[in-house]
């Protein structure tokens, strides 16, 4: 464990406040530089020769300034997720992946209690692990979405099953690059003993290249049967048990199968029983901000999937889509390529509207691939009253989806 009793905390994000609870928790003494950029760096000379840990919140790059002075004081400086980690007492089961984290870590935290287990979903996924790390004893399971960006910061972090559902591009502005990124998700596994379980999508090409040195490695596939869990036909099967039809399935969406997969791969590879991960899969109701209808007025459904903050997640949200539909794509810009969204469209998604600083790179993309029946605001809100002109214009039933394809930088 870490000596937390003065501790100083880069961020006071969700993240940053949840540490500060558990360092006070655990009788130490928390204080939080807010400012990572700006006038509080003048502080550290005072604040640091007193510090004996730095806890640094995701959204705080793990090079910035004040981690480097720290590391140049001798300090550890570690994530949130790693502080936590060192107060854990419960079984886990960890997911990263650039796409279908919250809907797959959700999905495990369902099947979990479905199995009449004590847990939840943890971690990136709205409630910071150090929030709730303590409530739990050694006879729990906890799911927990792990983003890149917690991962920069951990030395011992280790899950009995860990999964990487995809790699695709994504924060290549925060990790230098796709490399980077990557080693970034791989640091889930770095610290696996040899009988961890690793879960790894055999059909992303990224992902399915990993190599793991230590673990039990299982894979998931849409495509080939393989060790683990995989779809024959419109079954879904896993570990040699057959657990139900694509169409029992309550979402839409071939990304969504694969989701399931792995959900099921991580539970049965962790002790649940077949039958009640049947059960979990079937009856788990969605994550929200997923393709979540969220509205219906008059002939307009409303869909929210303002979870799908890269290119990849959109497209695969356009595939999902099985009516008339008004895309509503923009926001904050990370360096993304948006074309390959432009690629999967097809006939269902009837207009494209585009917000935010990134409109003028999406509309330039959308022209590379031939788009045409799009057209380009400057914020959120208008871009909502622009969709449901042209929803209502349709005549018929139509959908509006707000699958961005960027950061939202609290616009939506």
């Amino acid at each position: 464990m870490y000596n937390c009793q003065n501790t100083l905390i880069l961020g006071s994000g969700l993240s940053g406040k949840a540490a500060r609870g558990l360092v006070e928790r655990l009788g130490g003494h928390a204080e939080i530089l807010a400012d990572t950029r700006g006038v509080e760096l003048a502080a550290l000379g005072a604040i640091l020769p007193k510090t004996s840990l730095v806890i640094i919140s995701p959204g705080i790059p793990i090079k910035c300034g004040a981690a480097e002075a720290a590391r140049r004081a001798g300090l550890p400086v570690i994530s949130e997720l790693e502080f936590a980690y060192s107060h854990c007492r419960s079984r886990l089961i960890a997911v990263t992946g650039t796409n279908g984290k919250s809907t797959t870590v959700g999905w495990i935290a369902h099947i979990v209690k479905t199995a009449g287990l004590r847990g939840e979903a943890l971690g990136n996924i709205g409630v910071p692990f150090s929030q709730r790390v303590c409530d739990y004893d050694e006879r729990a399971l906890l799911a927990l979405e792990v983003s890149s960006f917690q991962l920069e910061g951990v030395r011992t972090f280790r899950a009995g099953v860990s999964a990487i559902l995809n790699i695709t591009p994504d924060h290549l502005d925060r990790h230098g690059g796709l490399a980077g990124y990557t080693a970034a998700k791989t640091a889930l596994y770095a610290n696996a003993l040899p009988d961890d379980r690793l879960v790894i999508n055999a059909d992303d090409t990224a992902a399915g290249a990993l190599r793991p040195q230590t673990g039990d490695v299982y894979y998931f596939s849409l495509k080939q049967a393989v060790r683990g869990a995989y779809l024959n036909g419109e079954r879904l099967l896993c570990l040699g048990d057959d657990l139900c039809a694509v169409s029992e399935l309550p979402m839409p969406g071939e990304h969504n199968v694969s989701n399931a997969l792995a959900a099921a791969l991580c539970c049965r590879l962790s002790g649940i029983g077949a039958d009640s991960v049947r059960e979990g899969l079937t009856g788990f109701t969605g994550a929200a901000h997923r393709l979540q209808t969220v509205a219906k007025r008059g002939n307009i459904t409303y869909i929210d999937d303002s979870k799908a903050t890269n290119p990849a997640s959109a497209a695969a949200a356009v595939k999902a889509m099985r009516a008339a539909t008004v895309l509503i794509l923009g926001g904050s810009d990370k360096g993304a390529d948006f074309r390959e969204i432009f690629r999967a469209m097809s006939s269902y998604i009837i207009s494209v509207v585009v917000c935010g600083e990134t409109r003028g790179r999406i509309l330039a993309d959308a022209a590379a691939e031939g788009c045409a029946n799009i057209c380009g605001v400057r914020y959120f809100r208008e871009a909502v009253r622009a969709a449901e002109r042209i929803a209502r214009g349709f005549g018929g039933e139509c959908n509006i989806l707000l699958s961005p394809a960027c950061a939202s930088f609290d616009e939506f």
